[in-house]
């Protein structure tokens, strides 16, 4: 039996028992007959390109996900969106299970596969009702300071977070996943580790993406018993009210502008006995690379603006037009240079060849010639 043709049939097999359709039905959708849609679905018979084509428009999934042998047990994950019953797809979920099995991929090549880091497991004395208590909160917050004096940034901000992740053993990847209602993925592996997948949408803001960055590192320390091995058995829930969303939004916001460091950087503007105006604030915002609201928000809570005047700094800021587009954004960065940097490695090595590189790195094979020659060059081989 043609073993791509049982890994084809088995995923056309999969999608056509979760929506409940029949094969005659199938067959009618593809164009051929129950018997020609069973060999298919049985690995008997290959299924010609064209016919993928129309059952993964009709199933609203990419082609790619026909051929991909890794089951979603490998890889336990967990997502955020606002309406994730909405928003994470088949299709969405596809196309980012493919891209960690990518990272997977490069890792097994390069003998990286069983390094395994998995950050530090908590689990929070929660009280009854769906609201944080004080003491709670203190607590998240000197767990977001443990975890930057453990990646090496207690009194600074790195330039690219993403990549300090990733060379702390988190796998990071960037992509835009066609899709701005999803932020963010996680993803736990038994044998490869975590990993964080980003929305690299450019219609969302690079604060978001920072943001989301840190609050999916949050599951992976608060949450990681919860994560699914099946995919169907994902937890749909809104991030709006979820105490787990609660939990992961204040990790992100205590950890990316620790109050210590807040107030540090109000005394050396000599704000410390004065209201932070909006010139402080953007300096604040730039400083801390999160979104101008965040930094409004730290201000509220650490006691510098009342609530009242908090409100009011959002009211300006949406009367500019600025309710959910951000002032003054600040530059993005590469996502994905820890991955690009393992498949440079293989690749001058003598380990993949140029068409597996550019498959690897998602770009076509003649425009990454010019990246291979640039490559050898840096390396110091001589050039053709």
């Amino acid at each position: 039996m043609n073993d791509l043709a049982k890994i084809v049939g088995g995923n056309i097999e999969k999608l056509r028992s979760q929506r409940g359709i029949s094969i005659a039905a199938l067959a009618g959708v593809a164009g051929v007959t129950r018997q020609t849609m069973s060999k298919y679905i049985q690995g008997e018979q290959d299924i010609d390109t064209g016919k993928l084509f129309v059952l993964a428009d009709y199933f609203g999934v990419s082609v790619d996900y026909f051929f991909d042998s890794v089951e979603c047990g490998d890889i336990a994950m967990t997502f955020r969106a606002f309406s994730p019953q909405l928003s994470f797809d088949e299709r969405t979920r596809s196309r980012v299970q493919a891209r960690i099995k990518t990272y997977c991929d490069v890792l097994e090549i390069s003998g990286e596969e069983n390094v395994i880091f998995n950050p530090e497991s908590y689990r929070l004395p929660f009280a009854k009702g769906n609201d944080l208590s004080p003491a709670l909160k203190n607590l998240i917050e000197q767990i977001a300071f443990e975890q930057r004096a453990r990646l090496g940034i207690e009194d600074n901000n790195p330039d690219n977070l993403f990549e300090l992740f990733d060379l702390k053993g988190i796998r990071v990847m960037g992509f835009p996943f066609e899709n701005d209602r999803i932020f963010g993925v996680s993803a736990v592996s038994d044998e490869y580790g975590c990993f964080i997948v980003v929305n690299d949408d450019p219609a969302i803001s690079e604060e978001r993406k920072i943001f989301s960055l840190v609050h999916e590192y949050a599951h992976l320390l608060f949450h990681r018993g919860e994560y699914k091995k099946n995919c169907d058995d994902l937890a749909l829930e809104s991030r709006r009210g979820s105490l787990k969303e609660k939990v992961a939004d204040l990790f992100a916001g205590r950890f990316l502008v620790p109050r210590r460091l807040l107030e540090l950087r109000l005394s050396e503007m000599g704000y410390i006995a004065k209201k932070p105006n909006l010139v402080c604030m953007m300096y604040l915002k730039k400083h801390f690379k999160v979104s101008l609201k965040a930094i409004i928000y730290a201000l509220v809570e650490c006691g510098k603006l009342t609530r009242a005047e908090g409100n009011r700094f959002y009211e300006r800021l949406a009367a500019r037009g600025y309710a959910k587009k951000e002032p003054a954004p600040i530059s993005p960065v590469d996502k994905n240079i820890c991955f690009r940097e393992r498949v440079k490695r293989l690749y001058l090595s003598g380990e993949i060849s140029v068409g597996m590189a550019a498959e690897l790195v998602d770009i076509p094979r003649a425009e990454f010639q010019k990246i291979a020659v640039q490559w050898l060059e840096e390396d110091g081989e001589p050039v053709a």
